[in-house]
């Protein structure tokens, strides 16, 4: 049969071939190749670079350079803050001093008077003291001297501080703080024996009550009057016992005294000399 025959009858001419052209297989491969550069990981090359061993001694001493730097500065900075505190420590246990000066002058002045009045007590009694008239003088010197102890009252605020809040340790210059140790060690002292003359003056009021007329010290007190006392006879041995107590208490009062003074002379000294030493000649 004929090639026409057969077109004629139908049969359908024969199918055409799939191989992909050249131009597509160029299109494909370059595009699975671009997805492998994608999915292609980036690495950087490390470069190491050799130090020497100068190098790493200077990071050393950069590094110890600067925390010693900050240990320095803080050092300083405190130091600082501690001389500033010293300072006015100082500023105010010489403004404590001056004060117990004055104090101490004051109650020295009292107790010379006091000790002459009571020299004058002792005088009168030796008399006969039922006369009228040595009856009123044993009763103004009684009165006006005996029943009272003259006692420095210590302004020891700052002292305390330094003590118990550890201030002390602020005061660097040694002759400093052994001047101001010192100082409380001398006030101690003075305070013992400042208990003895309070305890003698209680016992001295004691005994006066065998022999006083407490009802006349009332009257004298509040009306400043001597007129219309009581006739006055007191045994013979509890006044001897009063006087005994008197005595007593005058010599505690002079010891007290020596004691006080010393201060007083030793704290006159100590005054100028913090000044000096922390220059508050001007403060």
């Amino acid at each position: 049969m004929s090639e026409e025959n057969q077109l004629a009858m139908g049969d359908e001419p024969p199918a055409s071939s799939n191989k992909p052209s050249a131009s597509d297989v160029t299109k494909s491969e370059l595009k699975n190749k671009k997805t492998e550069i994608k999915m292609e990981p980036h690495i950087h090359p490390h470069i190491h670079h050799d130090k020497k061993w100068k190098d790493y001694l200077f990071e050393f001493l950069m590094l110890f350079l600067a925390v010693s730097g900050g240990f320095f500065m803080e050092n300083v900075r405190e130091n600082r803050v501690e001389r500033h505190r010293e300072k006015e420590y100082i500023l105010s246990f010489i403004a404590d001093v001056k004060k117990d000066t004055a104090e101490m002058q004051l109650q020295m002045n009292q107790i010379t008077s006091a000790n002459k009045g009571i020299d004058s007590l002792l005088s009168i009694a030796e008399e006969n003291v039922s006369l009228p008239e040595n009856t009123k003088l044993f009763y103004h010197y009684f009165i006006k001297y005996v029943p009272y102890r003259h006692i420095v009252s210590l302004n020891d605020g700052t002292m305390q501080q330094l003590k118990n809040a550890g201030g002390l340790r602020l005061i660097q210059k040694a002759h400093a703080a052994d001047s101001i140790m010192r100082y409380d060690v001398g006030n101690r002292i003075a305070e013992n024996q400042g208990e003895a003359y309070g305890s003698n003056t209680h016992e001295v009021i004691d005994a006066s009550d065998y022999i006083i007329d407490w009802m006349v010290f009332e009257k004298v007190t509040t009306k400043q009057s001597f007129d219309n006392i009581p006739p006055f006879n007191p045994d013979k041995e509890k006044l001897r016992f009063f006087l005994n107590k008197l005595v007593k208490q005058k010599a505690t009062a002079l010891f007290y005294k020596r004691d006080v003074e010393v201060q007083f002379q030793y704290a006159s000294r100590l005054i100028p000399f913090l000044q000096k030493e922390y220059h508050l000649e001007n403060e």
